[in-house]
């Protein structure tokens, strides 16, 4: 017979268990929002996002899916379906046009909690639920494109998957989990590589329980035969226009995609470490909470995602681009939460504490600067270009640019992401006089460019050395180096001026004698 003081304290601490659940993820949505919402409306829009609005400005999804295939982007018709809905009520606000990934990677926090809060217990979950704003994938949580909703589909996936053997309403989880791969499979031509991590988790639960589970392998195998309406074009158009050149696979591609993802939470990954160890030197007793084999594996398939990423971009001769494989995010999680869980509880809570104070901490920094008016301290990822964030001026990186260039005389800018932005956000008086420079036929922004110009009616003027140096009797030349553009400063009877430095970029003036 059960103790009554035993069973009373079973019940309250179910009953504080219960609530927490409750309100640490509604605390830590109140955090989410007004933090990513007050970043998005001070990240203005660049090159890839230029993308995403050009291509929804179209008036249908036919003309949409059209232009993926002569070249202006290559995501599945989903991802412009779910921004173009976000768009209807709010036009194209940064924070409207982002919305889909900012519903992602809160989707994504709030099911890592789910998961690991349901093996190991409200603390280990908060620290799950926190950590991917303590790493890189945070940015994609406000970046039109398609990285943010893979994060949040794979995380509903991977709640939908745990719940199957064990839930009352297993059709409703089985419904969940079948349609969250097919919606990521339909905003992501890469996001069918989640087939691995779920496939090997299947697996090992089959060969646990001694029996086949049929309808997750069918739902697998129907959303990859319906993506692949969409993937089979889509891979021939890439082929067509861009090639195996553009971020070539190699084998330290893994390392560098766990450190762009990694990079920013060391600190936190640090104090989950000093936890793990604190809690196998000073707690006994208590047996650490056990988690299902088939749980383990799963997050070990999403930790391996780059190498399985790999092995996909070798065989279709396609890019590795460290964003594409970002659901092993959902393998970070869940390894540190359930590791997280040891037999004392308070070093548990308090690691998630430290994680909690680490994230309100950046946004109350955040916070600061937009009082102060001084724009966050932000690069893209993948290619660490610096993002525009400067509050109501989107041209402040650019301001020596447009002073040092007066008049009406053509402008060539030489990188291609400036040349989409500066077209996008100079005023009309400047907008005309900038020009492209296209240098060589391996140059897939250009070939971008070309593509939107043609297909979204996007107005943007290129310039090709041999002929624009000749017939162009004054014009500047703005990039990195001027070796990138010697061929437009050799004109023949031509007098170069070096205007200024401006940062790593250089403007130079050339005026040809008639």
């Amino acid at each position: 017979m059960t103790p009554v003081g035993i069973t009373k304290r079973s019940q309250s601490e179910r009953s504080r268990s219960n609530r927490a659940t409750v309100v640490l993820p509604a605390c830590f949505s109140l955090l989410y929002f007004a933090d990513i919402c007050l970043r998005a409306a001070g990240k203005y829009y660049w090159f890839d996002e230029l993308v995403t609005l050009y291509v929804c400005r179209l008036p249908d999804l036919h003309a949409v899916y059209q232009a993926t295939l002569l070249g202006a982007d290559y995501n599945p018709p989903l991802f412009h379906i779910l921004t173009r809905l976000a768009q209807a009520p709010f036009g194209e606000g940064l924070i409207a046009t982002r919305m889909p990934s900012i519903m992602g990677v809160w989707l994504l926090c709030v099911c890592m909690f789910a998961v690991v809060a349901k093996r190991s217990g409200p603390a280990a979950g908060s620290v799950a639920m926190l950590l991917p704003l303590l790493t890189s994938a945070r940015f994609y949580a406000y970046e039109a494109r398609a990285t943010g909703i893979v994060l949040g589909l794979a995380g509903l996936a991977a709640l939908a998957w745990q719940r199957l053997p064990e839930s009352r309403y297993r059709k409703a989880w089985l419904g969940v989990f079948g349609i969250s791969l097919l919606g990521a499979f339909l905003t992501h031509c890469y996001a069918v590589a989640l087939l691995f991590p779920f496939g090997c988790a299947e697996a090992c639960r089959a060969w646990r329980m001694r029996r086949l589970d049929r309808p997750p392998w069918v739902l697998m195998g129907c959303a990859v035969l319906v993506a692949s309406v969409f993937y089979v074009p889509l891979l021939h158009a890439f082929r067509r226009h861009v090639g195996a050149g553009f971020f070539p696979p190699g084998l330290g591609s893994p390392g560098w995609f766990y450190g762009t993802l990694l990079a920013p939470a060391m600190l936190a990954l640090v104090a989950c470490l000093a936890a793990m160890a604190a809690d196998r030197a000073i707690a006994s007793g208590s047996a650490r909470p056990t988690v299902p084999v088939a749980d383990l594996v799963l997050a070990v398939g999403f930790l391996a995602l780059p190498v399985a990423g790999l092995a996909m971009a070798v065989v279709l001769h396609g890019p590795f681009i460290a964003r594409y494989w970002f659901p092993a995010i959902v393998g970070v999680c869940l390894a540190a939460g359930y590791a997280s869980a040891g037999r004392a509880k308070w070093i548990t809570s308090a690691l998630a504490i430290l994680l909690a104070l680490l994230v309100a901490g950046d946004f109350a920094r955040l916070v600061r600067h937009r009082i102060l008016g001084v724009g966050e301290a932000l690069v893209e990822p993948n290619t660490l270009l610096a993002m525009n964030t400067t509050p109501g001026q989107p041209l402040h990186a650019y301001q020596g640019l447009l002073a040092d260039t007066p008049g009406d005389a053509p402008i060539v800018v030489t990188d291609g992401l400036e040349y989409a932005f500066l077209v996008h956000y100079a005023p009309a008086r400047n907008r005309s006089r900038l020009l492209y420079f296209r240098t060589h036929q391996d140059d897939f922004v250009g070939d971008l460019l070309e593509s939107l110009h043609q297909c979204c009616q996007v107005s943007y003027n290129f310039a090709y050395p041999r002929d624009f140096a000749r017939a162009t009797p004054h014009f500047y030349v703005y990039g990195k180096s001027q070796d990138a553009f010697a061929d437009l400063l050799s004109a023949p009877a031509a007098q170069t001026r070096f205007v200024a430095l401006l940062g790593d970029r250089v403007l130079v003036e050339t005026i040809r004698s008639e």
